[in-house]
């Protein structure tokens, strides 16, 4: 039985990624972590190096425009988490080998229907989040 599941979650992961990923401990930490999140709702974006992994889930609205997004960035280095948030109507993406670029939307609170935009870098290596302005 645990040798059908096995297989089931690893076709399944398959799917599911953009890229093959080589090693199967880390894939196997990666799918278990990620399924125990999000369910069978999450998408895997490994960056160039297959070092470290984004996995999101987008979640719709009905009350807004736009869908939030769950994410985290799981090193393959480490075998943890390393950042994990929970975006309103953003997105959130690799722009290199080493950084991912974020965007978050966050109530205005003196202006109640306005939201406002956050946008940052965060870099993997560095563990640090650089936020820019637009």
């Amino acid at each position: 039985m645990r040798v059908v599941f096995f297989l089931l979650v690893l076709s399944f992961y398959a799917c599911r990624t953009n890229k093959e990923i080589s090693s199967t401990s880390y894939a196997d930490e990666l799918q278990q972590i990620a399924y125990e999140k999000y369910g069978d709702r999450y998408t895997l974006y490994p960056n160039d190096t297959d070092s470290y992994t984004l996995v999101k889930k987008k979640t719709k609205r009905f009350s807004e425009m736009g869908f939030d997004v769950d994410y985290f960035v799981f090193s393959h280095v480490d075998m943890r988490i390393i950042i994990e948030d929970t975006l309103r109507s953003g997105h959130v993406e690799w722009i290199s080998d080493k950084a991912i670029k974020v965007v978050n939307r966050k109530k205005d609170p003196n202006n109640k229907g306005k939201l406002n935009k956050e946008v940052y870098l965060y870099d993997v290596i560095k563990k640090e989040k650089n936020v820019l302005k637009e």
